[in-house]
């Protein structure tokens, strides 16, 4: 264990704790695009996200290393330092998890919109229907009809 680990790992967590802001204010544009059915911006914003997502992730092999054996290694550094790192891990796991929680009700108004559209798709589709019946002219002949004039 080196000596700058408590170091090296706060700076790791400041690092994703700032991601995490980042991407906590991407979710909250996020819904915003979603209730204005914003589709080109939606993408544009989830690629923005992406990026920010994959930063975040390629430090997970970083944070197990570090995280290795984390109470020990928590039990040989000053209380402030303690407080610190678990203060930071706390907060990044609970604004994920609301992240997450507001990615899922993102992810379910996204899904009534696209069943609105196929409702309303086939409502379309069936009044189509309709009046091409109505507009294509018969093949059969009128058994009624008044021959004679």
């Amino acid at each position: 264990m080196t000596s700058d680990w408590p170091q090296r790992l706060t700076t790791l967590l400041e690092r994703q704790q700032g991601l995490v802001d980042q991407l906590a204010g991407l979710a909250d544009q996020q819904a915003a695009l979603i209730e204005r059915s914003d589709t080109d911006a939606l993408l544009g914003l989830l690629t923005r996200r992406q990026r920010v997502i994959d930063e975040f992730a390629g430090m997970q092999t970083e944070l197990a290393e570090l995280t290795d054996d984390l109470e020990r290694r928590l039990e040989t550094v000053d209380d402030a330092q303690r407080e610190r790192i678990q203060g930071l891990l706390n907060e990044i796991g609970d604004r994920l998890n609301t992240i997450m929680e507001r990615d899922a009700r993102d992810q379910q108004t996204l899904e009534a919109a696209r069943d609105r559209s196929k409702q309303e798709l086939a409502s379309l589709d069936a009044a189509r229907h309709a009046r091409q019946a109505y507009l294509t002219p018969s093949n059969a002949s009128n058994r009624f009809a008044d021959r004679l004039g």
